[in-house]
């Protein structure tokens, strides 16, 4: 039933004015559309793409028909979320993980095949190492260790995987530690 003083053509006409606007900003967003709009020029030598997320695989087909060079890389999303893609192998994610200072982290899975050149953020990677799968898979190799926070911080366990001069800790250790637990499941 129709408020007082309300006409009903006008609530029609703004319903399918909105559903018009909603239609065009999702197609807007559309991978296909709006990914070739902000490509760069292809850089000289190869081009690896990795990409991770619900979207990410629209996206790499996107990328791949809008891409002018050969390119090739590893994709990972959710299940029920990958297309066909030519040259980029499109994986699965882990369960997101949570840290401790209140960040949202999906842990990503892929197979990066040599050579090719990493460049890390100076402000979140202090340096960039391989360590062998085997060891990383090792729950011999997983430590927890424990810190008591100053003030009414109270005790914080974290576990941490010493490989050599490395030290791997924290949020990356437990990411690796769920890996370990998928892969011997």
């Amino acid at each position: 039933m129709a408020e007082p003083g309300v006409d009903r053509s006008e609530v029609e006409s703004a319903r399918a004015l909105l559903r018009r606007m909603f239609d065009a900003a999702v197609d807007a967003a559309q991978p296909a559309r709006a990914v070739p709009l902000h490509l760069p020029a292809p850089p000289r030598g190869r081009t690896i793409v990795v990409g991770a997320g619900k979207a990410s695989a629209a996206m790499a087909q996107a990328l791949e028909g809008a891409w002018p060079a050969p390119l090739e890389g590893v994709v990972v999303t959710r299940y029920g979320h990958a297309v066909p893609c030519r040259h980029i192998e499109v994986l699965g994610t882990l369960p997101d993980h949570f840290t401790g200072t209140g960040y949202r982290v999906t842990p990503v899975v892929g197979l990066v095949h040599p050579p090719f050149e990493l460049q890390a953020d100076p402000f979140e990677v202090e340096e960039i190492f391989e360590v062998p799968l085997a060891f990383l898979m090792d729950g011999m190799n997983h430590q927890v260790r424990s810190i008591d926070l100053p003030g009414a911080g109270g005790r914080r366990s974290f576990y941490t995987m010493p490989y050599g001069r490395f030290f791997i800790w924290g949020a990356t250790a437990a990411m690796l530690r769920n890996l370990f637990h998928f892969m011997r499941a």
